[in-house]
């Protein structure tokens, strides 16, 4: 997508994030509030899908039956797994489509730019594993380092699947094509463990639910 909408210069994260969150006492560290201040003010787009990362990380969590504590986790890492965007230059992600293609190994470097900015923070440095992988695909296709099934975290192939949904969810037709749980569309993203097919069944079953809502 064409980063065709200017900066979110007068976002209010701090709103933004608590009408993300599904309890009053989930709060963002203040490093993590700085650097999510700092993506609405160079790309809104990214924004605004971390923010719905956030709130289907939560979702999904909750479906497959984890403690809150995991589910608050894995809002936040929702929140802050694409903050690596802020080094992409405005130019690249302004670039038409053919022009991104035959330079996208500046967009692969944002999950290694993710996880540096995270590691800075200790209360945040654990999610750094997650952030690099989130790209990764099982069949080694995945960016930045090719890693295979079993070299990628839990984690980072949820936030694969967070990410899989919004890709899905902007496309013509939405949901078309997209009624049975093993499609491969979701299905890339992760591997065929047993956690993992639940996942994908929840995953479109939130899509489809969404894409409802969009048509009321």
């Amino acid at each position: 997508m064409i980063e065709d909408e200017h900066a979110a210069g007068s976002t209010s994260v701090v709103s933004d994030i608590a009408r993300s969150a599904q309890f009053p006492t989930w709060t963002v560290p203040p490093s993590a509030l700085l650097l999510l201040r700092a993506l609405a003010q160079h790309s809104a787009v990214t924004y605004r899908q971390s923010l719905r990362g956030a709130s289907r990380a939560w979702k999904l969590s909750r479906a497959l039956g984890l403690r809150a504590g995991d589910s608050e986790r894995l809002w936040l890492m929702g929140l802050l797994h694409d903050v690596g965007m802020i080094h992409v230059p405005r130019s690249f992600l302004n670039a038409r489509a053919e022009v991104r293609k035959w330079n996208e190994r500046i967009l692969w470097m944002h999950p290694l730019h993710g996880a540096a900015l995270v590691t800075e923070d200790r209360t945040l440095a654990t999610l750094a594993p997650a952030i690099v992988a989130h790209h990764e695909r099982p069949d080694g296709s995945g960016y930045p380092r090719g890693l295979r099934a079993w070299q990628i975290p839990e984690e980072a192939r949820f936030i694969a699947v967070i990410d899989s949904l919004d890709s899905i969810g902007s496309r013509p037709g939405g949901m078309t094509g997209l009624d049975q749980p093993d499609k491969p569309a979701v299905r890339r993203s992760v591997t065929g463990l047993t956690w993992e097919t639940r996942l994908i069944e929840a995953a479109v079953e939130l899509l489809a639910e969404e894409s409802g809502r969009s048509a009321d």
